[in-house]
């Protein structure tokens, strides 16, 4: 068996995918893909998908030479003509909207095959390097729409691909932007590595041994990030501004919240030893720091209406948190009876005191109980709010009406109200 066909043998039954989904655009490298992975599985379970961008004058021909491949090998093929806009980055546009196509074929337990292989992993680390955002590698697997993008060829070189071509006689386009060095990638693929490789003619080995390691050091603070339990204290933090800066940044991509710049976290930083409250908004989620104690968490829209409790047990996804109302059988810790149904009102529509006769004589302020017990100022607004009818009986983590605790003398329903285990927030 050819290296390219047991390279992807052992992928793709290493993954098991439902469904083998492969990016072909008919030059050489998705074509040894494409050939090499229907020579090791069913062809029934592989579907192509051609991105037709329409940019050069032989784009239809490129369809057609796909469309004819994928025929002869028995291979089922999806074809989308993309469109474009004349203003913009075209590269960076073609690039999104290739993907959206990818991602609308892809469903759970799908795998999308992409051909780059180790030329283009050195490629874009250089890339990559040159605009100043780190050594970073092209990971071998992620998450794509419903299901997930592998690159099993990062491991080869163009040279085993085309090789492979040979020996199997298959036939593949030339895409002539290649050779347009106002592109990025082409200029390092032609001008910058063969004057590197005129000096340094290993510098592919030697290149691979560093992305390796950094790799390795990825994932081991990965599993570092991975493993401090939210809220984190903030004096885990190193020191220096530049050190807080990287620490901040893996630790919110560890937590799935990617493309925010360096200026936005170094704002973040510098205003931890400027105020007890700082929050800094990522794409849906919020990372910010509330008595020392550091919080990224899924950013809610504002809950305007009131919402009724129609059934029980019930249960609402805050985003930080899911509260859980349960009927028991007793009062106990986290319990009170109601009369009535309950409902939830959040924050401007919830009232702004509750009774607590054990610690206080009076009603007493929701807003300091909020404050008192340390949750975050950007819950607040967003906070739930138990009722009966008018009556506000428990702030979910914070109070519940005192005079509701005792035992009931008449029969009516006992209700516990929590918050999953995710949250910080302790049931009084």
């Amino acid at each position: 068996m050819h290296i390219v066909e047991r390279t992807l043998y052992e992928f793709v039954h290493s993954k098991n995918p439902k469904r083998i989904c492969v990016a072909y655009s008919g030059g050489a490298d998705s074509t040894a893909l494409l050939v090499a992975l229907s020579n090791v599985v069913d062809v029934k379970r592989i579907l192509a998908l051609h991105a037709n961008h329409q940019l050069q004058v032989n784009s239809e021909l490129w369809e057609k030479h796909c469309i004819e491949q994928c025929n002869q090998l028995g291979v089922e093929i999806e074809v989308e003509r993309l469109e474009f806009q004349a203003k913009g980055n075209t590269e960076a546009i073609a690039r999104a909207k290739r993907y959206a196509f990818f991602s609308r074929y892809l469903g759970p337990g799908d795998l999308l095959l992409l051909g780059h292989h180790h030329q283009d992993q050195v490629e874009t680390s250089l890339m990559r390097v040159f605009q100043g955002r780190g050594l970073i590698q092209m990971p071998q697997q992620r998450i794509l729409g419903k299901g997930a993008i592998g690159r099993p060829l990062l491991k080869l070189t163009r040279a085993s691909l085309t090789e492979y071509l040979s020996q199997r006689e298959c036939s593949w386009v030339e895409d002539q932007s290649n050779s347009d060095q106002s592109f990025d990638r082409n200029y390092i693929r032609s001008r910058i590595l063969p004057a590197i490789a005129t000096r340094w003619p290993n510098y592919l080995k030697a290149l691979d041994r560093v992305i390796t390691y950094d790799r390795d050091k990825d994932v081991i603070l990965r599993n570092y990030f991975n493993s401090l339990i939210d809220p984190v204290d903030i004096k885990v933090l190193p020191n220096g501004i530049s050190a807080k800066i990287a620490w901040v940044r893996g630790y919110i991509e560890s937590r799935g919240y990617y493309g925010i710049s360096d200026g936005q976290i170094e704002g973040f930083v510098k205003n931890l030893n400027e105020s007890s409250t700082t929050i800094m908004s990522l794409d849906s989620a919020v990372l910010g720091v509330y008595k020392r104690q550091l919080f990224c968490e899924p950013a809610n829209e504002k809950i305007e209406a009131e919402v009724e409790i129609s059934r029980i047990p019930y249960n609402i996804d805050l985003g930080w948190s899911e509260l859980i109302v349960e009927e028991v059988d007793y009062i106990a810790e986290h319990c009170f009876y109601a009369p009535g149904n309950l409902s939830i009102r959040f924050g401007s529509l919830a009232k702004k005191t509750i009774a607590d006769g054990n610690k206080h004589p009076r009603s007493v302020s929701v807003k300091k109980l909020l404050r008192e017990k340390a949750v975050p100022p950007w819950r607040r607004s967003n906070y739930p709010m138990i009722y009966t009818g008018d009556s506000l009986v428990c702030v979910p983590g914070v109070a519940i009406d005192s005079k509701l605790q005792k035992e009931p003398k008449e029969k009516v329903k006992i209700y516990r109200v929590n918050f999953s285990s995710k949250t910080d927030v302790n049931i009084v």
